[in-house]
C-alpha cells in the first residue's frame, strides 16, 4: 500500500472512518471493543477481505487522496 492509500483509508474525508468501520463490521465488534481485538490469524483473514476490497476500489477511482 502506498502512503496515499493509507491516508485515504485510515484518515478518510469528512470523518469517514473506512478502516474503523471495516474493523467493526468484519470482526462483528461493539465500538467499545475495537481496541480489544484478539491478535489472531483468523481475525487477520477476516479483515483482509474488506481491506482488499478498499484497495481495489481506491485503484479503480484513480488513487484519490480521500475516499468519498
Amino acid at each position: 500500500m502506498s502512503n496515499a492509500l493509507t491516508m485515504a483509508y485510515y484518515q478518510g474525508r469528512d470523518n469517514h472512518r473506512g478502516y474503523v468501520d471495516d474493523c467493526l463490521q468484519a470482526l462483528a465488534l461493539d465500538p467499545q471493543a475495537i481496541y480489544r481485538v484478539k491478535n489472531s490469524w483468523s481475525n487477520c483473514d477476516r479483515l483482509a477481505v474488506p481491506m482488499d476490497r478498499r484497495l481495489a476500489a481506491w485503484r479503480a477511482m484513480g488513487r484519490p487522496r480521500n475516499f468519498e
